[in-house]
């Protein structure tokens, strides 16, 4: 029987790791023994969770990279670092950036807004990970987890450019999956519903019967953890009870 696939020592790349979902995303990979590279717009949003990080998990290295996912210079820079910090070795990438929607009916909506939730949920993700791609294709095992969402599979109203990025993310992930299987490499599409984080700050309800940030990151080790013959390309995870 083979045995459990270890994450220590594994090089870990998480995308919007300051705060909310990618903050217990780390918290958890770090747990478990994982190197990690933790990316942010700004990386002095970092600087707290790299400190409580390392004074925790001695053993383990942590580095911040800036990048900005509507700009492509700053992917290509934040790719290349990357690459040097790892050795052109990655074993997990976890997209977990977005930005959510003002929440607009379509008929007052403007353009602008949609792009940069496009840009930023879809585009961007999608970009970034063909730059990481490489570093992840010649180990023999890795994993490509999309945080995307249940706004992707159901529609909700007054969020088009929110649903239409996550709904392209999940389709990303899943074509991926077909594209790479054969090389070990592990594609899967997270789905959450409300998840107690600033995002839904203006969602009105029990936000202790929420998703916690703590169970997505859960998820994430489970899927890079799971073993190598078989992949959960797409996982949704709703609140157990109603929050309202």
């Amino acid at each position: 029987m083979a045995s459990e696939y270890t994450l220590k020592d594994r090089n870990t790349v998480v995308l919007g790791a300051s705060s909310g979902i990618g903050k217990a995303i780390a918290e958890a990979l770090a747990a478990e023994g994982a190197n990690l590279v933790l990316l942010s717009r700004k990386t002095e949003s970092l600087s707290p969770l790299i400190t409580s990080l390392t004074r925790t998990h001695a053993s383990i290295k942590v580095h911040p990279v800036q990048c900005d996912l509507t700009s492509d210079e700053s992917m290509d820079r934040a790719a290349s670092d990357i690459g040097k910090l790892f050795n052109n070795t990655v074993h997990v990438l976890v997209n977990n950036a977005g930005v959510g929607g003002k929440s607009v009916n379509a008929i007052d909506a403007k353009w602008e807004d949609w792009e940069l939730v496009l840009r930023t949920d879809l585009r961007g993700v999608m970009r970034f990970t063909t730059l990481i791609l490489p570093y992840v294709k010649d180990i023999g095992r890795g994993s490509i987890i999309n945080i995307a969402s249940v706004a992707g599979r159901n529609p909700i109203a007054r969020n088009v450019d929110y649903s239409a990025a996550k709904h392209g993310l999940v389709g990303f992930s899943l074509s991926l999956f077909e594209d790479i299987r054969e090389l070990g490499i592990k594609v899967t599409a997270i789905n959450p519903g409300y998840v107690n984080t600033p995002l839904v700050d203006k969602v009105k309800g029990d936000k202790s019967k929420m998703i916690q940030p703590e169970d997505i990151a859960k998820t994430v080790v489970f899927v890079a953890k799971f073993p190598d013959t078989g992949c959960p390309t797409e996982i949704t995870i709703r609140p157990q009870r109603n929050i309202k």
